[in-house]
């Protein structure tokens, strides 16, 4: 699976106009001014562009969620491949 970070950093700096060099894992949801819309629009993006699985419930993503928290709860939330 592809790491989830890269993604998320992408899509902020060519959906959201972000700079690059003012985002990293630790910056929140908060810092870059992105408000409970944006971050559903995010997460649509990563659905729609790169097939993610998003939760319904991604209340615990909130304004003070790290970079590095999204990604790891959306990389939590993928399907696991079938054992052979």
């Amino acid at each position: 699976m592809t790491p989830v970070l890269p993604l998320v950093t992408s899509c902020l700096v060519d959906h959201f106009g972000r700079d690059a060099a003012d985002i990293g894992p630790q910056s929140t949801f908060e810092k870059l001014e992105m408000d409970s819309l944006a971050l559903v629009e995010l997460l649509t993006i990563l659905h729609s562009d790169h097939g993610l699985h998003i939760p319904e419930d991604f209340s615990a993503l909130d304004a003070d969620a790290s970079l590095a928290d999204a990604a790891a709860f959306i990389e939590a939330a993928q399907p696991q491949p079938a054992a052979s």
